[in-house]
């Protein structure tokens, strides 16, 4: 007589209530209805995607900003494909960067190569040094190490020197007020400090491959081979709509797929309950859960769960400017987006949105725009309108304009944009993660990461892995 193989039972499927409706959490209700779990997602807010949204202006839509998706890895991006349908073109970018007024081409980070060959040589011997020392491991596992010393480790002291001004810039505080987490939100990763050649030669070792840059240059896949097969490009925007086409896409894909979307849904309290918590929100429903992955930021989750947190000692919110210029198409650049880490100028970041994505501009008509980051009491920040005339010539100056200035502008301004983590941010956040550690119903999306395709890789595995 044969007796049939035992055959281990399927693992449940798990019901997941995803609080927040930002990228992270729509990336991670999607992955989870992929795998047949019932999935409810709750913002508190009106709406969905956050910051991933576009505004009408004129026959335009205009992003919050340059945004693009990109495409450095093939799990990743057919992530972010699949969430939308597919709706989506390649962008293979042509960038470029500004440094102390000089333009490179092909390059999104700092070129020292502009301070003359002694200097940039001083520099790459610090960066040699630097990685032989080995010291970036021991920085990245203290928790109260800065910026700054993530930036000394990297490139040692001549290049950190060069760094410190373009940090404060962007940031508007120093490399030494900022947690060493903050390196992932900011260009100052690698450095360009040579020619291509030697730039090919030096990143042969592991350990100046991350330090070195070289320019990326024809369709800009050198270093994104393998996910050449799903996106043929470095990058990837909506087809149609701009962001709030990608996210309303999104939004729709759920709710065709079964998952329930709840806006205007605060929650006010977490307690637990056994293995799993009891939910309270403002509008008085009760939820218990044994699965909450928390994506709308520590602040609100510490607020939630009793915790006194001095969130403003944990995190920095930048106040931007944001200036859209109209003017005929054949009046801006062919560039897609350029940074500018110049001290003497006011923009950190100029983008021609209607380059790359389609439907964002009538025919014949084009858009640019300019990122200020800036001061709260600043005088830029209390009368952007009194500076449009200094941002265009900037925009001029850069290459990605010409003319006189514009037919139209429109300013915005916001008091809090990207949140930058203070040194000592993961210290003062110990005694949330304390509390998620001895609550396993409820994880929360990693607080240091950063990007599109971070926020998508890391909430899609907390919901595989969960």
């Amino acid at each position: 007589m044969t007796t049939a193989p035992k055959t281990r039972p399927a693992p449940a499927l798990k019901d997941w209530l995803i609080v927040g409706g930002g990228l992270g959490a729509l990336a991670a209700a999607h992955t989870a209805r992929k795998s047949g779990a019932t999935v409810r997602i709750v913002e508190a807010g009106k709406g969905f995607g956050g910051i991933n949204n576009s505004r009408p202006w004129k026959e335009f839509l205009l992003d919050f900003g340059c945004h693009l998706f990109g495409n450095e890895s093939p799990a990743t991006t057919s992530i972010i494909l699949e969430m939308t349908g597919g709706q989506a073109v390649p962008v293979s970018p042509r960038i470029a960067a500004l440094t102390d007024g000089k333009i490179s081409l092909d390059v999104e980070y700092p070129d020292f190569n502009h301070c003359g060959p002694e200097t940039a040589g001083a520099i790459l011997l610090d960066v040699i040094a630097a990685a032989a020392a080995g010291c970036v491991p021991d920085v990245l596992a203290n928790p109260d190490a800065s910026l700054e010393d993530l930036l000394q480790a990297r490139f040692g002291p001549r290049g950190t020197q060069m760094l410190r001004p373009i940090v404060k810039k962007i940031t508007t505080l120093n490399p030494d007020q900022l947690s060493a987490k903050a390196s992932g939100q900011l260009p100052v990763r690698r450095i360009l400090t040579t020619d291509p050649d030697s730039a090919d030669l030096l990143k042969q070792l592991p350990a100046l491959d991350d330090r070195i840059l070289k320019p990326s240059t024809g369709i800009g896949l050198d270093f994104y081979q393998d996910a050449q097969h799903v996106m043929p490009a470095r990058m990837f925007y909506p087809s149609a709509g701009g962001l709030s086409g990608f996210t309303g896409a999104s939004v729709e894909q759920l709710r065709t797929g079964g998952a329930t979307l709840d806006t205007g849904k605060a929650v006010t309290a977490i307690r637990r309950d056994g293995d799993a918590v009891i939910v309270d929100f403002a509008d008085g429903e009760q939820v218990r859960s044994d699965n909450l992955l928390w994506t709308s930021g520590p602040e609100s989750l510490a607020q939630a769960a009793g915790l006194g947190l001095d969130m403003e000692a944990i995190y920095f919110k930048l106040p931007m400017v944001f200036y859209y210029f109209d003017v005929p198409a054949e009046r801006t650049g062919d560039r897609h987006f350029m940074i500018d880490t110049s001290a003497a100028n006011h923009c950190f970041r100029i983008s021609i949105p209607p380059n790359y994505g389609p439907g964002l501009a009538p025919k014949g008509r084009s858009f640019i725009c300019c990122e200020v980051t800036c001061e709260i009491d600043s005088a830029i920040f209390k009368d952007p309108d009194a500076f449009a005339d200094t941002i265009w010539r900037e925009a001029v100056a850069a290459g990605m304009a010409f003319g006189d200035g514009p037919d139209d502008v429109l300013t915005m301004k916001a008091p809090a944009t990207y949140r930058f983590p203070r040194q000592g941010a993961e210290t003062a956040l110990k005694p949330l993660l304390d509390w998620l550690a001895e609550t396993p119903a409820v994880q929360m999306s990693d607080p240091f990461v950063f990007g599109k395709s971070g926020t998508v890789r890391t909430a899609a595995a907390l919901v595989d892995e969960g």
